[in-house]
């Protein structure tokens, strides 16, 4: 699958987790997330998820009133950095670079 589609689907997830358990903070949101990237072998993939489901969530925390259609509009609309951010061998770990 796509990386970028991964980052939607966790994205997705994330709110999917959050509407759900309105209670959850943010890390409890990304344990969830995390736990569920596993079996994600592409580690660019597993960041590019993390990172977008930690966007989604900053973002419905900060503007609880806004529909998840809204909140995955902005979180798509700024993957392009995400993902740019991720493949930038800076930041990749030492052994995958």
């Amino acid at each position: 699958m796509e990386k970028s589609v991964k980052m939607i689907a966790a994205a997705t997830a994330a709110l999917d987790y959050k509407r759900s358990n309105p209670g959850a903070g943010h890390d409890e949101v990304l344990k969830h997330i995390f736990s569920s990237t596993r079996s994600e072998r592409d580690a660019e993939s597993k960041i590019g998820m993390v990172a977008a489901a930690s966007k989604a969530v900053e973002i419905l925390n900060k503007n609880p009133g806004l529909k998840d259609k809204e909140v995955l509009r902005i979180v798509i609309n700024e993957m392009p950095k995400m993902i740019t951010s991720i493949t930038s061998s800076d930041n990749m770990p030492i052994g995958k670079r």
